[in-house]
Order: structure tokens, then sequence, then C-alpha cells
């Protein structure tokens, strides 16, 4: 026997000066929901609730720019970008997701989502460019240096923003110090005084664009 879970969410569509709330109904088994959860790493309804919303205004937003024949495309690969784009705008509240976290919902494997997520910061590199940084500020801003060498240690497990950082302190200056692996531990990267400053004020400077 099946049981079906329903949930029920409003999300508000913006059409430039004009918005229109539109509540939907969701109906999935006990054992969707659990798996949902799992993907999601969640465990409440209501931040299932949460997720889902945002999912569909991704979605919501992915079909009205193909109905008003503003994104009309004919590879896979490019409605697979643009699906992405939305996400990162409404699923992941603006932060460009790792790794991993596209491999969940895309079901691909990690160095398909690794050009996935370079793609998109690529051809949509302008449009993105506030959702970068901050990105980068939610990973930097709270940091404290080492008491004795003075570096910045941190965890980091998108493979995108490793590369990204190194590529914006070399645009900033080829002299910085890159971002370097702790030989002790496999996830925790460290950065020097001088490139945090560099990065800090990086995103300072996305603000005001």
């Amino acid at each position: 026997m099946f049981y079906f879970w329903h949930t029920a969410g409003t999300f508000a569509v913006t059409l430039k000066d004009e918005q229109m709330k539109i509540q939907i109904d969701l109906d999935f088994t006990a054992a969707e929901k659990a798996l949902l959860l799992r993907i999601f790493k969640i465990k409440t309804d209501a931040e299932l609730e949460a997720k889902l919303t945002g999912i569909t205004m991704a979605s919501a937003a992915e079909y009205m720019a193909m109905i008003l024949g503003q994104k009309v495309f004919t590879r896979g690969k490019d409605m697979q970008e643009f699906r992405l784009l939305n996400l990162v705008k409404h699923h992941f509240d603006g932060q460009i997701p790792t790794e991993q976290e596209i491999c969940a919902l895309f079901q691909i494997r990690p160095a398909e989502a690794k050009g996935l997520v370079n793609a998109i910061t690529s051809k949509y590199q302008y449009e993105l460019l506030e959702n970068v940084g901050a990105t980068l500020e939610k990973l930097l801003k709270d940091l404290e240096p080492d008491e004795n060498l003075k570096t910045y240690k941190f965890s980091l497990r998108s493979a995108y923003l490793k590369d990204e950082i190194n590529r914006i302190l070399f645009n900033i200056g080829p002299e910085l110090p890159v971002l370097g692996k702790n030989a002790v531990t496999g996830g925790e990267f460290i950065l020097q005084p001088s490139a945090y400053d560099a990065l800090m004020e990086y995103i300072k400077e996305t603000k005001k664009k």
C-alpha cells in the first residue's frame, strides 16, 4: 500500500513590474518523501516545503523564459545550464552550489557537475558576479587567522570555488600567494593574510557593480 504525503506551497512569479502569487499542491509517497529529505539533508516538513518552493520557482522561471521566447535551446546542455542558473537564484539562495549538491539534483558525476558550474559561471558571468562574490563572502567572512602562523584555514568542498579563488587572486596580482592545501587534513585549505585581504576587497567591489 502506498501512502501519499501532501505539501502545499505558495510562491511569487515576478513579471518585470508585476507579481503573481501561485499556490500549488504536490503529492508523493512516503518513500519519495524520505528520499527527498535525505537528498536535501533536512529533517522537517517545513524545510522540505521551503526546498520544493525554491525548485518550483526555478521551474516556473525556466518555463516562462521558454514560452516567452527569451530562452529557446536546441542543445540539452544549454537547457541544463539554464536550469542550474535558475536553481542558483531560487533554490540555492543565490549561492554557487558545490559539485556534490549539483550531482544530487542532476544525477550526474562530479566531473560533469564541475563542468556544468564552470559553464554557467562563464556563460552568465556578469549575471552571476554578485552570486560568486556572495558565495565567497559566506565562506570567508567569519574566518579567524591561526594564532601561530597567522594564516586562514577553512574546509572547502567545491573544486570550482578553489579554482575561482586562485583565478581571482592571479587577476588581482600575480604576486599574491594562491590557495594552499593543508598536508595534514584532506579537505582543509590555507589562505595567506595578503590573499585573504585581497579577496575581501574584491568581494566589496562586486557589491558596488
